[in-house]
């Protein structure tokens, strides 16, 4: 019952979000996992956990360039080149076995992340300050919003939301 609630509750923050918190929501994914692939990377036994972890933030990085790539605007290509070097860098980072790569990443990421909440707090946005998961650098996260036993379907749209639109069908 409280697997529902939480698809509930997830469903309706996604379907609800203005396209800017959309954007935060999968910086916030994308440093979760990072931070996640850090902690573990030296644990023998979860090396395919990190490697997991290090492909979805490849393909956040991806679905963050598809938004953005047909803009003429001179800010959007500052962005998107933003995201093609996130996406090098953690791409050598899985293929290379590289953590200072990843740390790299998610410095980057981290003031991206800032940035779209501030983007988000300026156009109102009362999730803004939602912190989802811990940035104390203390090892585990707080609170993963996206459970493992979470739907298909929501952690397919809570982990790959695209800018162009949103499905809840896996």
């Amino acid at each position: 019952m409280q697997s529902n609630a939480h698809e509930e509750y997830l469903s309706a923050r996604i379907m609800t979000a203005t396209p800017q918190k959309l954007h935060l929501i999968l910086i916030e994914r994308a440093v979760h996992q990072l931070q996640f692939a850090v902690e573990i990377w030296d644990t023998e036994d979860r090396i395919a956990d990190r490697d997991t972890a290090i492909g979805r933030c490849i393909e956040i990085m991806g679905e963050l360039l598809i938004g953005i790539r047909d803009s003429s605007e001179p800010i959007a290509r500052q962005v998107a080149d933003v995201y093609a070097f996130l996406f090098r860098t953690i791409t050598e980072a899985k293929f290379l076995n590289d953590i200072t790569k990843l740390h790299d990443a998610l410095r980057v990421l981290s003031i991206e992340r800032e940035t779209w909440r501030k983007v988000c707090e300026k156009f109102g946005d009362r999730h803004a300050s939602h912190e989802p998961y811990s940035t104390s650098g203390q090892g585990s996260m707080e609170l993963d919003p996206f459970p493992p036993d979470a739907a298909p379907s929501l952690r397919m749209v809570s982990e790959y939301p695209t800018a162009s639109g949103l499905s809840l069908e896996a």
